[in-house]
């Protein structure tokens, strides 16, 4: 059998691995074993943004960020990340973009 790759809200074809990592029992959030998982992804989180950024200092000395949500995948409402960056203007903060479910199917030029 064939399997679809949908790239819309509802039900999607899901890989292997990830449904072997989902078969998982739960961890509690509270405990050691997620604090060393919460604390591992920080770390590989700052090494890319510090990838992405150049030096990994914050710009113009700010530590804020701004988050925009480019696809909202529930409703379909997708955001016009331009305008929303004109607007922002030379803001210091960091620009975070979550794309999760506009990236496959929306432009998104990451440079502009």
């Amino acid at each position: 059998m064939q399997k679809s790759l949908l790239f819309i809200p509802g039900p999607v074809a899901v890989s292997e691995p990830v449904l072997a990592a989902m078969a998982k029992p739960l961890i509690n959030h509270r405990g050691p074993e997620y604090a060393r998982l919460l604390h591992s992804i920080a770390d590989r989180m700052q090494s890319i943004f510090a990838g992405l950024i150049g030096d990994g200092q914050p710009r113009s000395g700010s530590d804020t960020g701004i988050l925009l949500t480019h696809n909202e995948t529930s409703t379909g409402v997708q955001i016009d990340l331009g305008a929303m960056l004109r607007a922002i203007g030379d803001h210091p903060a960091y620009i975070v973009v979550d794309s999760v479910s506009g990236l496959g199917a929306s432009e998104f030029k990451m440079d502009e």
